[in-house]
């Protein structure tokens, strides 16, 4: 599954280069067709108020292979996964994932992203969740029956059958897990990137969990990155990356790790090397490679001139053997090797790093090259530079240099197929939440009623402000919901996991106005037929017209609602928007005083404020029999209004945060 080297010859012209890499035999050969790493980070380093979370880190992650990342809680493992997925901000280094910079939008499709919480939506069943996965991973009715297929088999591989038709909410947390984890398998990912995902599981099941993890690296390629605290996990895994406050401490294999310490288990091991780099003791197992104090300012082709000692880990040149690699490492137990030797140094096999920033070691690759199924770019070749014995590479996929990994641009462009999966998804959420229904449809109802017994005794009254409560209840409700659901969206890990899939933010975000508007158009149907047909509602116009600004001005609510949602940390919070964004409008907009009666610096805000033209138009309505100028102006300022919104709201959601 990973990005092999085809095969396929060098450019016409480059006879030098293939006599260079017909020179490259013996130990050299395997390591000159080694297939790329699936994850390569050099100078890694991540700042987060402050605070250095990641701390200038260098490691290789084999394909195909289960890497085990552990560390005490709080050392940076889930900030090493949000930035290998693409969704960690405040980025400095290196950071290659599949051959590409990390979040690179073409990536997304090929990720599998666990968070450390159950990223699902509770009020919807497993199977329910799945599909809305699938449908965002593999849109269209083409592949409809593919998607059924694939949502089956990985129910059951996650031994979900018998819950499939349970809300994911009612279920219990390792359920949960294992239904986050089913969304992961949906695209036969090529890299997996768990965070703790055996969590809170019983034994029987981290059993069968790992037993799947490895089948899927076995018999499918798959790559797995997967994150624990708990240490007795790392003898399931092909290799380990340990980690204490933002640094690696070491990258090794479990026996070579426990052979370098002399431990008997990992967990005896990591904290051997913790007090080890306690103490700031110099380790006795250092290699040639970790003596080179810097790193090159990117990865890549090497620099005319540079050293051998620059280059990068796991190349070799054609005039070493594996004789030579053994006792030039024995050499550098005891001295480290000139920054100006001349001949690179060997290929190392693993490495502990009890201090300061490590320079990570490759791993050994099997020498069968299989074709890659994708037609991805193959992985550079090595091949000897002319005028020296420095390796460089061909083909290479393009490296960003030290610094920033580049932004998420290019977002894919908009899918109506994941719009209305989105729409759907929201609808049924909605189905399964009763309150929220009788919220949206019943109280606006019951609340005209309210105000037309109120004002028994004055029908006129009750006719001048009734038309534009039509408007103004849409607006209020949309706004509590849409800001709430939002929220959740966001708080819950769902909204990081499908902005890390590939899907728009315009899906995203017109699939919820899509599904709210749908609401709102039943909203106020129902509310402007109880008001005209049953309360009495004297209107000159049409009702046709009344239902359309009720349903602009609904639309307006939802966009200020997903608006708002990105500055709450709770739900508390908000509503508590409520009054700041809707109570001034309500004030102003003409629905208790003249606007034009206002001190001159209250009409100039009235005009700056959606509702006062929500409250126009459904005044001319009232007092007009068609449609006149100042309708349209109304009509067109509100959705304007929710179409700036719906913008602002798309700046807020960023594919990278902190």
């Amino acid at each position: 599954m990973m990005n092999y080297l085809s095969g396929a010859p060098d450019d016409p012209g480059s006879s030098g280069d293939r006599d260079a890499a017909d020179a490259v035999s013996g130990p050299d050969a395997a390591d000159a067709f080694a297939p790329a790493p699936a994850v390569h980070a050099r100078r890694l380093t991540v700042v987060r108020g402050g605070r250095t979370v990641l701390d200038d880190l260098a490691f290789d992650i084999p394909p195909g292979r289960i890497t085990g990342l552990l560390g005490p809680s709080g050392c940076g493992k889930s900030t090493l996964m949000r930035a290998i997925v693409g969704t960690q901000a405040h980025i400095t280094g290196t950071l290659d994932v599949l051959g590409s910079p990390a979040g690179h939008p073409r990536l997304r499709p090929r990720i599998g992203y666990v968070t450390q919480d159950p990223s699902v939506y509770d009020d919807l069943t497993v199977r329910q969740n799945l599909d809305y996965f699938a449908a965002v991973l593999q849109p269209g009715r083409a592949a409809r029956a593919e998607r059924r297929a694939r949502v089956t088999r990985t129910i059951e591989d996650v031994d979900l059958t018998r819950h499939a038709d349970a809300l994911a909410g009612t279920l219990s947390g390792g359920q949960r897990s294992r239904v986050s984890l089913a969304v992961a398998l949906l695209g036969t990912p090529e890299l997996l990137v768990l965070d703790e995902p055996t969590v809170g599981l019983d034994p029987v099941l981290r059993r069968d969990l790992w037993n799947l993890f490895h089948t899927l690296a076995t018999d499918r390629g798959t790559t797995l990155l997967v994150s624990s605290h708990v240490m007795d996990e790392a003898e399931r895994c092909h290799r380990l990356l340990l980690m204490r406050e933002g640094r690696l401490l070491a990258d090794e294999a479990p026996d070579t790790l426990r052979h370098h310490t002399g431990a008997p288990t990992v967990e005896a091991a990591f904290l051997h090397l913790v007090d080890r780099t306690t103490r700031n003791e110099p380790t006795a197992h250092r290699t040639t490679r970790e003596a080179v104090p810097d790193e090159p300012a990117a990865s890549g082709p090497l620099a005319d001139g540079a050293t051998a000692a620059e280059a990068a880990p796991g190349e070799t040149t054609a005039g070493e053997t594996a004789a030579d690699e053994t006792a030039t490492t024995k050499a550098t137990d005891q001295q480290p090797a000139p920054s100006n030797t001349p001949s690179h140094p060997p290929h190392p096999t693993s490495a502990i790093h009890p201090t300061g920033p490590i320079h990570p070691t490759g791993p050994t690759h099997p020498t069968e090259i299989p074709t890659h199924p994708t037609g991805i770019p193959p992985h550079p070749r090595r091949v000897v530079d002319p005028q020296g014995a420095l390796p460089t590479l061909r083909g290479s996929v393009r490296t960003p240099p030290r610094g920033n990994p580049p932004a998420n641009k290019g977002n894919p462009p908009a899918s109506p197929a994941r719009t209305l999966a989105t729409a759907a998804r929201v609808l049924r959420q909605l189905r399964h939440d009763p309150r929220t229904i009788a919220l949206l449809l019943i109280v606006p109802c019951a609340l005209l009623a309210l105000l037309r017994y109120v004002f028994d005794a004055h029908p006129s009254t009750f006719h001048t402000i009734g038309a534009s409560l039509l408007g103004i209840f849409p607006m209020i409700t949309m706004f509590l919901v849409t800001s709430i659901a939002t929220l959740r969206e966001r708080t819950s890990g769902t909204l990081e996991r499908l902005l890390a899939m590939p899907l728009g933010k315009a899906d995203l975000l017109t699939g919820y106005a899509l599904a709210f508007g749908l609401l709102a158009i039943v909203q106020s149907a129902l509310a402007t037929a109880l008001a005209v047909r049953f309360l009495g509602l004297d209107v000159t116009g049409s009702p046709w017209l009344l239902l359309l600004v009720a349903v602009l001005d609904a639309l307006l609510g939802t966009a200020l609602g997903l608006f708002v949602s990105a500055f709450a940390a709770s739900e508390f919070q908000a509503v508590q928007f409520m009054p700041a964004v809707l109570m001034p409008q309500l004030l102003l907009c003409g629905l208790f005083a003249p606007r034009d009666t206002m001190q001159p610096a209250l009409k100039a805000l009235s005009d700056a404020l959606p509702m006062s033209y929500a409250v126009d138009g459904m005044t001319e309505v009232l007092t007009h029999p068609g449609i006149t100028a100042a309708f349209v102006r109304d009509t067109t300022l509100v959705a304007a209004c929710a179409l700036l919104v719906l913008t602002l709201g798309a700046a807020t959601l960023r594919r990278r945060t902190a």
